[in-house]
């Protein structure tokens, strides 16, 4: 009977022993589970910072926008408004399209070689009679014939 208390006691011993093991790595797998949650949470708190500063510069980018097209919107209408200003000083819209073909093609213009007749002569006529403020045409300018 002794020899059976001996080994009932070694047993003891080594489930002892075992149950210490078991118990020491638990410990360790909770504080490894611990780091690791509390690394994933630092993790996610930095993606909601991120997150956060990627919509704010999303933001301040729309309403760059917005504020770039406002001022184009606006300069447009400024322009749009002077245009319209200068057309009416004209009464319609084909005499300033003539006063302005004239400015732009006046200043190139040192003598024009062609016939008083045909089309290029009556393009010139037609301004003619559009700038003098008249709706007859009027006499042909001077032109030196080949």
């Amino acid at each position: 009977t002794q020899v059976i208390q001996e080994r009932m006691k070694d047993r003891a011993m080594q489930i002892g022993e075992i149950r210490e093991t078991i118990a020491t790595q638990i410990r360790e797998a909770e504080k490894y589970r611990n780091i690791e949650v509390t690394q994933a949470n630092r993790d996610v708190t930095v993606a909601k910072i991120n997150f956060e500063a990627a919509k704010d510069k999303a933001e301040g980018v729309r309403a760059e926008g917005l504020a770039d097209a406002a001022v184009m919107v606006m300069g447009f209408k400024a322009e749009a408004e002077g245009v319209k200003d200068k057309v009416s000083a004209f009464g319609t819209g084909d005499k300033y399209a003539v006063n302005l073909l004239i400015n732009k093609l006046a200043p190139g213009i040192s003598e024009i070689l062609s016939n008083t007749e045909g089309s290029f002569a009556k393009l010139f006529e037609r301004f003619a009679s559009l700038g003098a403020g008249s709706d007859k045409p009027a006499k042909p300018a001077k032109t030196k014939k080949n």
